[in-house]
């Protein structure tokens, strides 16, 4: 995930904003428990993705039905391109590769956020956007850490003291692909400098991007880690 650049503080990434989006550091406004779709398919339809061209297909990962990272010749071809005029992942990622990095999202989406953000600011950047990380992801990574405040801020790329008057908190998406789950193309407000290609955060934690900032109460849920 990626961030940074907007009225929100924070890095950008889905483990934290500090490396993409999916753990901004925001809170959110008053959260509400329920758990109900993301918002009507007529505003939040998935993006349709055309299949590569066989040329991008050459671009690719070789492994085109699995989630494999994307090789480093591509990835800095696309870093290269100025933010705002990155192409779509289609075009250097096959359907299997998409479909299948995509499929991890199925069972949930979340994000980790500082308490305070969220209240200040939402659950998205000022485009409407936010990075997420997959669900099982997101329990992993707070099993690992076993409430320890200076490895969560080491997991999530945060400085060391953060958290210490600033609670985090996770945000969860059970359906995320009603809020138009896709693969950042790094041209999201909330894509820093430590935004890859492909669907992954520097530390190989996997990254997507959905439409929050319009969802209707009951779209997430936020809990104090």
């Amino acid at each position: 995930m990626s961030s940074s650049g907007n009225t929100n503080p924070g890095g950008g990434s889905s483990a934290t904003q500090a490396y993409s989006n999916a753990s901004q550091t925001f809170p959110a406004t008053p959260t509400d428990s329920t758990t109900t779709p993301c918002a009507n398919k007529s505003v939040y339809s998935t993006p349709t993705t055309a299949a590569a061209s066989p040329a991008a297909a050459t671009n690719a990962s070789p492994a085109a039905a699995t989630d494999a990272p994307l090789d480093q010749a591509t990835t800095d071809r696309i870093k290269a391109i100025p933010k705002g005029s990155r192409p779509d992942p289609s075009t250097y990622m096959s359907k299997d590769q998409i479909d299948a990095h995509l499929a991890q999202f199925d069972k949930g989406a979340a994000r980790f956020m500082t308490q305070g953000n969220l209240a200040k600011y939402g659950p998205s950047q000022r485009d409407g956007t936010s990075f997420m990380m997959p669900g099982s992801e997101a329990d992993a990574l707070l099993a690992k850490a076993g409430g320890d405040p200076n490895a969560l801020e080491d997991a999530l790329g945060l400085p060391r003291g953060t958290l210490e008057n600033n609670p985090l908190v996770r945000v969860d998406v059970p359906s995320p692909r009603s809020c138009g789950l896709r693969v950042p193309s790094g041209n999201e407000a909330g894509a820093n400098d430590l935004w890859i290609p492909g669907g992954k955060l520097p530390g190989g934690t996997s990254e997507a991007v959905i439409d929050l900032g319009k969802a209707p109460p009951g779209a997430f849920k936020a809990a104090p880690v």
